[in-house]
């Protein structure tokens, strides 16, 4: 609490000495006296004191691929007061601003693009005293094309052998965001119950060294290629 005492009475304005304690309620009201002991007290108001700016958590990871035309960036946000807007920072420019923003909960930004594309994205929101804070820029990426089509090479269809640990060969994909080729083998031709599964992490290993024996039966065997959008 801090109480002063003002003369003359022409004034009408009061400086603090000391500074008030952020991200509290403050009450600050004005009584007159005269020289009797007779005095009037004006309304209590509220001072909110705020110099944090508001704490902002990304929800959607950095150096996300997706296979939708539509991004959806996801980030919460929290501040003493409410959060008066957040705005969406795409290659360094505002792409959206919500005004209607609930604190400590997931909301996103939806943007649509025309064509596959990379970009930056970060975060800005501003409280009600005018602080703010922005994010890092994150990184996305939209990749809506497959693969280049493949194909496989050896063993040969309907191969008879009494070779356990072929050496499985196909022809080389390519994409610009490749991620692996997953290598299933099994016992049924629909795949429904895979017995198998490999992975190899580049483009050109596109070849696959079976190492511990397969039994006895006839094998099915067929290679997806698969980019960081999936």
């Amino acid at each position: 609490n801090e109480e002063a005492e003002i003369t003359p009475i022409t004034t009408t304005n009061y400086q603090l000495l000391s500074a008030l304690t952020s991200n509290q309620n403050w009450y600050w009201r004005i009584s007159s006296y005269d020289k009797a002991g007779n005095f009037n007290t004006s309304d209590v108001f509220v001072y909110l004191p705020d110099v944090d700016a508001p704490d902002i958590t990304l929800l959607t990871a950095n150096d996300t691929y997706s296979n939708s035309l539509t991004a959806v960036l996801s980030y919460s946000v929290n501040d003493f007061l409410n959060v008066s807007n957040c705005s969406l920072i795409i290659n360094g420019i505002v792409n959206h601003t919500n005004y209607s923003i609930q604190k400590i909960v997931s909301q996103n930004f939806s943007v649509t693009f025309g064509s596959d594309q990379g970009f930056n994205w970060s975060i800005r929101c501003y409280d009600e005293a005018g602080n703010f804070n922005i994010t890092e820029n994150r990184t996305y990426t939209i990749d809506t094309n497959q693969p280049a089509a493949f194909y496989l090479i050896s063993p040969v269809n309907y191969t008879i052998t009494n070779n356990q640990v072929p050496l499985l060969d196909w022809s080389s994909s390519s994409d610009t965001n490749f991620n692996n080729y997953t290598i299933w083998i099994d016992d049924n031709a629909d795949f429904g119950s895979v017995e198998y599964d490999y992975y190899t992490y580049s483009s050109l290993d596109s070849y696959y060294q079976i190492v511990s024996g397969l039994p006895e039966g006839i094998w099915n065997w067929r290679v997806a290629a698969y980019d960081k959008a999936g």
